[in-house]
């Protein structure tokens, strides 16, 4: 499962930190890639993540033994389970 967590913790708030620069030039990126292109009408729903990191891995822990989460850029996280034969 691939989603978002809320930021509750320092180490969140210091890896946004981190990821500011990279998020300014991804945008960047993106808009010389369409600058000239008609406007999409087409956008995505938006939400504010409700979930923190530590939340979703006490939950995993109970429900999903076995269970990684790695945490991506951009405030998103990635949850691998596999069951067990």
């Amino acid at each position: 499962m691939l989603g978002c967590h809320r930021e509750t913790t320092p180490g969140d708030r210091l890896i946004s930190l981190a990821t500011v620069p990279v998020n300014a030039l991804c945008r960047l990126a993106v808009h010389l890639r369409e600058r000239g292109a008609p406007p999409s009408r087409v956008r995505a729903p938006v939400t504010v993540p409700q979930t923190s990191l530590p939340e979703i891995r006490a939950y995993a822990e109970r429900h999903l033994p076995g269970f990684r989460v790695c945490r991506l850029l951009f405030w998103r996280y990635l949850l691998a389970y596999r069951r067990p034969r």
